[in-house]
Formats: C-alpha cells, structure tokens, sequence
C-alpha cells in the first residue's frame, strides 16, 4: 500500500485535532449535549447574569419534536461561551427557561419548567446555578412529600401534616358523595392522598431582595384529576428552609 502524500496526511491530521479541541473540554456528557444542541431547534432562550463579576449573557434552549404538538424531545440547554447540558428530565410539553436571583448573590439561576401532560397538572421544574458548570440547585421531583390525606366524616378530605391534622376540605357536594358517606358518616374504601409537587412557581421575597420557590401540591379524592384543595409551602433555596404550608380551597 503507498503512504499518502505528506502534506495530505499533515492537513487530516490537523483537521481531525480541530474537530477534537471544539469539543468541550469536560467532555462526556457535556460534549455529547452539544453535539445534540446542533441537530435541534432553538426554543426559547434568556438573557442574564449567571456569575459574580460576569457579563450579560444568553442561555438558549433546543429540542427536536413539534410538528404541530408543544411535545419536545432530547431537550439541550446551552450556555454562551459554556458547556451544554440536557436536563435530568429531557422530554416534556412547551419547555421554558426563566432567570432569577434565588441566592441573593448579586446574579441570577436558571430557571427550568416543561409539563408533563395529561390531567394530574404535574410539570418538570429545575434551577441550575451556571456559575460554574451546571449544578442543579432544585429538582422538583426529588421534592418531599409531608402530608398525608384520608377521607373523613361529614364529607371532608382531611389533610395531616407535622404529626397531626392541618386542614380539611369539603368535598361533601362531590359526584360521588352518595357513595362515599351514609347520613355524614365515610362508609366508602377509596382513599385520598396528597400528590408530589404539582407546580412550581418562583416569587419575589421583597424583605430578602431575592427570590423563593412556592411549591404547589394536590389534595386528591378517588382519582388524579379529582381535586379538593391545594397545599403551598415556600422554599428558601440560600437557607433550605422549606416554610410552613398554606392551604387553598378549590
């Protein structure tokens, strides 16, 4: 077999070295959502400031899918002049970004939302500091759960949080309240319960001058779609405290 010619040999090489610096230098995942970010389409995007001392920056978001339908697949968030990433969840309906100061740092985090669909309300919801890298400050469905729920005497769903009752819901005008209580008394078997974190809603806290994170939750009847109340609680994302809930009737 004849050598390729010299020059010719030098220029592949060369090329094949240029291909490799332009990944990231992290490599592995990063460099791997990159690649994806380039066989998609731009979403959305926003501009901030993501770092002490920074400069304005844009965050953009890519997917494939569409075709009519809000569904996106093999989502990739991008940051300029930084490595991608896809988030833990890369799939979802009409996926979003948000920017928002929630550690009092003088600059904003990435905010991430995407529903999932269908009739229980629930969505994707992150923040992701990009400061250095992306880690992710908040992951809704790592959230937990505090409250439980059962059916109760007189037509209520009772809810019980902190080792007793919190508050209750009337559910007594229901469609299946006939079935469920005899002469206000429950006789039914179907039990309530409250779901994971429904929806997940940044706030403005004026007295810290930096953001929070309400996080909505579902009192539940017999079935997903079957809602009697909504429980909040307020998330402090610099401390971690998560406040005492609130509850909403429906």
């Amino acid at each position: 077999m004849k050598k390729p010619k010299t020059a010719l040999f030098t220029a592949l090489i060369a090329a094949v070295c240029a291909a490799f610096a332009a990944v990231p230098p992290t490599g592995g995942a990063p460099a791997r959502a990159a690649l994806r970010a380039a066989e998609r389409e731009e979403i959305c995007s926003v501009t901030s400031v993501f770092s002490e001392g920074g400069e304005e920056s844009t965050v953009r978001l890519y997917a494939s899918g569409g075709e009519g339908s809000p569904y996106r697949t093999d989502i990739v968030v991008c940051a300029e002049g930084g490595a991608c990433f896809a988030p833990p969840e890369d799939s979802g309906y009409s996926p979003s970004l948000a920017a928002f100061d929630f550690l009092g740092k003088g600059y904003d985090q990435l905010f991430y939302a995407a529903s999932t669909g269908g009739s229980g309300g629930f969505g994707y919801y992150y923040v992701f500091d990009l400061s250095d890298g992306a880690e992710v400050l908040f992951d809704a469905a790592a959230t937990d759960n505090p409250f439980a729920a059962a059916f109760a005497d007189g037509g209520y769903v009772e809810v019980f949080w902190g080792g007793g009752s919190f508050v209750r819901f009337d559910v007594s005008d229901g469609p299946y309240g006939d079935m469920l209580w005899k002469d206000g008394r429950y006789v039914g078997s179907a039990e309530a319960y409250v779901t994971p974190v429904n929806y997940v809603q940044p706030v403005y806290e004026p007295y810290k001058d930096r953001f929070g994170l309400l996080l909505w939750q579902r009192a539940v009847g017999c079935c997903s779609a079957d809602t009697a109340g909504y429980l909040v609680r307020r998330l402090d994302l610099r401390s971690g405290e998560c406040f005492p809930p609130r509850s909403a009737a429906v």
